[in-house]
């Protein structure tokens, strides 16, 4: 049975479901909202003699029926507040919420850790999310040409960083947007923009942390998806659309296509996602109108239907049989 790990309305998960019920492969699929649904959550038990988890449900599972587990995404939500609403006015209503999401947190990482000892897992339980920089570090480190890269509070230093090449800042980490309410709610969401003279300038001497990089002079955007050592990989014509010169998710209706990457920069991406410990995740590199490939970021759990669909890579039904291989 193949087990997936995912969240409510997630397209791609569905997908994959599509393809796992045409090859007449049995799977169990837990939401993160269903960690706290009596109904369906999953239940450990650990003795002297074995550590052993079973699923409730509709449908029941047991550990050993488990033998290939999906970590697509982690859809968990805070504890239902409702239920402690009477402590509001007690003053200890938040220390309560903090409790209960750890102990929300210890449950879930113990399932995950019983899970990874006994089946073979596509994903990563803890690096659903990681560090850009390090991520960046790592990169060099194995070889891969990466952008020139500045953490700073100081203006100084960034305005000589700004007097060797033209820059770009982006967030350093993946900020989820914020919504304001005001007569409507609006989104703002974190994009990469270029830093101009006139923004420098009104800079203040000192600052927050912020990422500066060089801004490279692209002829493509590549977005790849790695599966396992393979590598399926998409040239995004950003370029011929002033609105996604800088950050080509700022979406338009540009031209993709499949993309050959070197075997020398496949390589080389094996070698970092196996470094990093990840057998999955979406790779965002530039190739520079120099012929430069230069890597900028990965995301363990990055959509991947943006690749396949423009593409005909079908990595829905490659994710399906994958997992199928060892059900």
């Amino acid at each position: 049975m193949v087990l997936i790990i995912s969240k409510d309305l997630e397209p791609s998960t569905d997908k994959v479901i599509d393809w796992l019920r045409y090859l007449k492969v049995p799977f169990r699929r837990v939401n993160g909202t269903d960690m706290l649904n009596p109904g369906h959550a999953p239940t450990l038990q650990v003795s002297s003699k074995q550590a052993d988890m079973h699923f409730n449900g509709e449908a029941s599972a047991a550990l050993s029926d488990i033998t290939a587990v999906w970590y697509r995404r982690d859809g968990s939500k805070p504890p239902d507040t409702q239920a402690i609403a009477s402590l509001q006015e007690a003053g200890y209503y938040q220390d309560v919420v903090h409790h209960l999401s750890q102990e929300n947190a210890i449950a879930k990482k113990a399932l995950y850790a019983l899970l990874a000892s006994h089946t073979r897992i596509l994903g990563s339980f803890s690096k659903s999310s990681v560090n850009k920089i390090e991520v960046l570090i790592n990169a060099q480190q194995q070889g891969l040409d990466v952008p020139a890269t500045l953490i700073t509070r100081s203006k100084k230093e960034l305005q000589a960083f700004m007097d060797a090449h033209p820059i770009i800042t982006k967030a350093l980490w993946e900020s989820p947007g914020i919504t304001i309410q005001e007569e409507k709610a609006t989104n703002y969401t974190s994009y990469t923009e270029e830093v101009t003279p006139d923004m420098l300038q009104a800079i203040p001497e000192e600052f927050f942390y912020s990422l500066f990089q060089e801004k490279l002079d692209k002829e493509l955007d590549l977005r790849v998806f790695y599966l396992d050592g393979d590598c399926y990989t998409m040239a995004i014509f950003s370029q011929m659309n002033q609105q996604t010169k800088v950050d080509f998710r700022k979406y338009a209706n540009n031209r993709n296509v499949p993309y050959q990457l070197p075997a020398d920069i496949e390589q080389l991406i094996v070698k970092l996602m196996k470094a990093m410990q990840l057998n999955t995740g979406s790779l965002d590199f530039v190739k520079t109108r120099t012929g430069r490939y230069v890597f900028l970021e990965v995301n363990p759990v990055g959509q991947y239907d943006m690749t396949s669909v423009p593409c005909n890579y079908q990595l829905d039904k490659k994710i399906a049989q994958y997992l199928s291989q060892h059900a």
